[in-house]
């Protein structure tokens, strides 16, 4: 992943083009936080645990789209550097023709096994089950034109893009849950800010419809599809079974209340993620142009350590009137789970820092191993999921095993 040399300096257009996505992303996350606070209060710890219970699910299913939009940023970081629009263009509207066949099995799929699925995570109606393969649905098809704004470091556009469907799902799912549509109001919102964000990003990227096609590598498309894959599995895995654990096995308040605090945690990694998606973009450019990049990836990493450290104590000394002032006093006894899974957050956004690095320099040999943290994720809550802390410990546990993979791969690397 290393590289030597001299660097180009990395403090400049790095972080000024993370400062767009982070400021973008502050913006998003305060729609999402009154958003929480909307659905949280108007629909108690027990209804609230059906919507963090379905957007796990739907995280979890959700497997492909997170290779596919960084596969998409991947490469369009690299025809960005070498000026080559019109593969960039053939990139962009192919991806979003080939997805025309997976997503018609993947519906079939979900209309067999939604009874079970139903049953299983006990929901209150069957329409909470039909509104998460329709978000599934958007959300895959948004990921081609957002990846390719990424990748071509259209970083403000994307940045809009984000407050758009944050506020799109506020207006309307907040407009819903009044209305009393209950968690299934609240999920319709997460897919219609998706539905904006798509149509915004289509005409984000219309300067790309009159580029002439010019023909890609899908050898080295789909020679980097497996260690993304890998990678999305490990994360959306370590980030969404304990809430799916949760659900199905405490009781509805006590899920409830894990939930919301799952909620809370997972706004650190939303606003860290603006850093590792331009890291992921610009070590991709530099290594298209034969730049190194080692500089930049230590500046980066230094920062976020720093920053973590001082975010950690907003659940430590502020959790419970956090988490009354967002959800009310009835999730107010999460403060101890809350500062859990904050510390669990923590160490993903690190991981997600090192592993987004080597991915940008297609440094993917040794990703395979990052399932080993998965299984040992599944052991642990299998044996240990008797209340709120036990859920939360497990996971810190398992994703910290994480980092001597990571540790591992990249001392390798150098």
């Amino acid at each position: 992943m290393l590289q030597t040399g001299v660097d180009s300096p990395p403090a400049g257009s790095f972080w000024s083009q993370s400062a767009v996505l982070i400021a973008a992303n502050g913006v998003a996350a305060v729609f999402s936080a009154v958003y929480m606070s909307v659905t949280g209060r108007l629909l108690g710890p027990a209804g609230y645990a059906n919507v963090v219970a379905s957007l796990s699910l739907a995280q979890l299913l959700l497997l492909f789209m997170g290779p596919l939009e960084t596969g998409v940023s991947k490469f369009a970081a690299d025809y960005h550097g070498r000026g080559e629009r019109g593969r960039l263009a053939t990139l962009t509207y192919g991806s979003l023709r080939r997805l025309a066949l997976p997503l018609a099995v993947g519906l079939i799929a979900w209309v067999a096994l939604a009874p079970l699925l139903r049953r299983e995570l006990r929901y209150d109606s069957f329409a909470e089950v039909v509104m998460v393969p329709l978000y599934l649905v958007l959300s895959l098809l948004a990921c081609v034109p957002r990846g390719s704004q990424r990748g071509d470091h259209r970083f403000v556009g994307y940045g809009v893009n984000q407050v758009v469907e944050a506020g799109v799902r506020l207006a309307g799912g907040a407009a819903a849950v009044t209305l009393g549509l209950g968690a299934a109001g609240a999920l319709g919102g997460y897919a219609l800010g998706m539905a904006a964000a798509f149509v915004l990003a289509l005409w984000q990227l219309r300067d790309l419809r009159a580029v002439p096609r010019a023909p890609v590598d899908v050898g080295r498309i789909y020679a980097i599809s497996l260690p993304l894959f890998v990678v999305y599995f490990y994360f959306l895995f370590t980030m969404n079974l304990d809430v799916l654990v949760a659900k199905r096995a405490l009781t509805a308040a006590e899920a409830g209340v894990y939930g919301g605090c799952s909620t809370l945690t997972r706004m650190l990694y939303l606003v860290a993620t603006p850093v590792y998606q331009v890291l992921f973009s610009r070590v991709a450019a530099l290594r298209a142009r034969g730049l190194p990049t080692a500089r930049l990836i230590g500046w980066v990493a230094g920062t976020v350590v720093v920053g973590l450290a001082l975010a950690w104590l907003v659940p430590r000394l502020f959790g419970a009137e956090i988490l009354t002032l967002v959800f009310g006093a009835g999730f107010a006894g999460g403060a101890r789970v809350l500062q859990i899974q904050w510390l669990t957050t923590s160490v993903l956004v690190l991981e997600a820092v090192a592993t987004f690095a080597l991915l940008g320099g297609e440094r993917t040999g040794g990703t395979w191993l990052l399932v080993l943290p998965c299984a040992l994720l599944a052991g642990l809550l299998w044996r240990y999921h008797g209340s709120p802390t036990q859920i939360a410990f497990a996971s810190l546990g398992a994703v910290s095993s994480g980092l001597l993979v990571l540790a591992f791969l990249i001392v390798r690397r150098r």
